[in-house]
Order: C-alpha cells, then structure tokens, then sequence
C-alpha cells in the first residue's frame, strides 16, 4: 500500500516489493527468502543489494485490514540478514498473534497514516508526529 511505500521514499530510501500471500494478504516468507536470495550480498554483517551496492536496512511487514502476516517467519529471515524490521500495524490496531499485539515483534513498530487507514491524519500532524518520535 502506497503509505508505507511512500514513508520509505520520504526518508530517501528504495523501496522493493515482493509477493504477498492469500491468507494473510501481508509479506510471503517464501518469495522474500527467495528474494534476498537472489540480491542480497553480504559484507561482513550487513547486507548489500548485488545491483546497486546499496546497503540493505530493514524489512517493512504490514498486517493487512487485521489479519496478521507471518511476522515469526518474517523476522526469521530479517536475522538470516541482520536487517531490522520496522512493523507497520495501522491496519491491524487492536491485532493479536498469538496472545502479542501486532507491531510488537519487530524492532519497532510504527503506525502508517492515509485516507483508507483506521487511523488518518493531516500531512501536518503527520510530520509532526514523525518529529517526535525521532526526537523522544
């Protein structure tokens, strides 16, 4: 979905997309193993993308209109690479996978904002929250 695309380009990052899976509609741990497979370079403990030598930071799941992805799978892979996941659980406030809020098994978890979103926000607001997460 295009805000949690748009936040990648925002901080001045590419985003890459890879399939997603009819149950959860969220990230397919298949194809995203068989993607970092196919790009991924790793130079010490980071990882780098094979076309570009761009470094590789962090995967974004997002669980979709309540229903979690397979974030345990996700985040198994993320370690494989040493890449962070930043969770985006907009759609899925008040989620559960088994017994934990959704947004809590990543590295952080964050909340997307559009028009289509549980939560929507100005661009304004919008910024202003992002000021202070940076700054707290």
């Amino acid at each position: 979905f295009v805000a949690t695309a748009n936040s990648i380009k925002y901080c001045g990052a590419i985003p890459h997309f890879v399939d997603s899976e009819n149950d959860t509609l969220g990230i397919d741990p298949f194809a995203l193993k068989q993607w970092l497979k196919k790009i991924v370079i790793k130079k010490g403990k980071y990882s780098y993308n094979k076309l570009t030598n761009n470094k590789i930071s962090s995967i974004i799941p997002m669980h979709t209109f309540g229903h979690p992805c397979k974030i345990e799978e996700i985040v198994s892979i993320a370690s494989e690479y040493n890449l962070k996941i930043i969770e985006d659980s907009a759609e899925s406030l008040g989620s559960f996978f088994k017994k934990k809020h959704t947004g809590t098994y990543g590295n952080i978890g964050i909340i997307s904002f559009n028009g289509n979103k549980v939560i929507t926000t100005s661009r304004k607001c919008n910024f202003q929250l992002f000021i202070k997460v940076i700054h707290s």
